[in-house]
């Protein structure tokens, strides 16, 4: 430990002298041809107005930047309604909804301790992860968009989180920790359950998400056959995005770079993928560094890229819709 930090302290001093910055020995920016954004619109949380998390909406051409909800929120884990109507997130106190102007903004679910959120497809529901009192746990719970009917759909005495609402709408995707976030080896499965909350069945077992980092797996495509990901690829867990076949368990490297990457999702039409990068061309690209975050844009093969959202703060938890 101490040497770590002797090593990042020389880094930070030779980074302020202009005489010892090299930016030709540190990880550079790969050249990608510039691609064609899909239309449509991404929601995102950013930290550019007070460092904790406010909610923009952006066009994928980059352009009409708006603020959804005030910073003194501190609103986080932004998902559409599959109507491009509505936007649902968490905040300190609950589950929120808000129209993409910043209008109707309303808390449905007042449970502290919420996690993020995902709509059913026809666009009634919303599941979401909260503090169960009970057990002392974070479950799963399923509500009406309308804050109504509320119920429960998991009973983990550790912690069951990130629900992933199945576009075909009959299953919801939940990881499930066996054990607690500060074990040095974490445990979780990705499971699967039915929307009635009456079946469960693992899906991914221990082994097969233990290089998938906590908030690195959140979108199936719109089509319902595959998740876009990322995993980590070395001990200095260095990320990269990949796909996984739902049928087939099927895993596909998107990006083999030196940039780090984070949160990826499907665009509205499955062919391109909205993602976040740590991608400062002075610094190394490393979490472990001070940088700041971008959104950047990718074909759904790994090809081309397009930035979407400069670094000003950090820009993360994207979601892209349609209209």
């Amino acid at each position: 430990m101490t040497r770590k930090l002797t090593v990042y302290s020389f880094l930070l001093i030779c980074l302020m002298l202009s005489g010892c910055t090299r930016t030709d020995s540190l990880p550079q920016e790969p050249e990608y041809p510039t691609l064609q954004p899909a239309p449509g619109r991404i929601v995102f949380t950013s930290t550019r107005d007070n460092g904790s998390g406010t909610i923009y909406v952006i066009n994928s051409d980059r352009t009409s930047l708006t603020r959804v909800t005030p910073p003194d929120l501190y609103a986080n884990s932004p998902r559409w309604a599959p109507d491009c109507g509505r936007i649902a997130f968490r905040a300190s106190d609950g589950i929120y909804v808000v129209n993409p102007d910043g209008s109707g903004l309303s808390r449905i679910v007042a449970l502290p301790h919420s996690g993020s959120v995902s709509w059913s497809p026809d666009g009634g529901q919303i599941a979401f992860s909260a503090l169960d009192k009970t057990f002392g746990a974070n479950n799963i719970w399923v509500v009406n968009s309308d804050g109504s009917d509320r119920k429960q759909l998991t009973y983990c005495f550790i912690s069951c989180c990130c629900p992933m609402w199945h576009p075909r709408g009959e299953s919801i995707f939940y990881f499930y920790a066996e054990n607690d976030y500060t074990s040095a080896q974490r445990r979780m499965t990705l499971n699967r359950a039915n929307v009635r909350g009456t079946t469960h069945e693992v899906w991914l077992s221990v082994s097969e998400t233990a290089d998938i980092p906590f908030g690195g797996m959140r979108s199936i495509s719109p089509d319902g056959t595959k998740f876009v990901l990322v995993r980590e690829v070395d001990e200095e867990e260095h990320t990269d995005i990949f796909t996984l076949d739902i049928e087939n368990k099927e895993w596909q490297r998107l990006t083999d770079d030196e940039a780090y990457y984070d949160q990826p999702a499907w665009s509205p039409d499955g062919q391109q993928i909205v993602f976040v990068s740590y991608r400062v061309s002075t610094v190394p690209t490393t979490r472990r560094f001070p940088s700041v975050a971008g959104l950047w844009i990718m074909d759904a093969d790994g090809s081309g890229r397009f930035q979407v959202v400069e670094p000003e703060g950090d820009n993360l938890e994207p979601d892209w819709c349609a209209r």
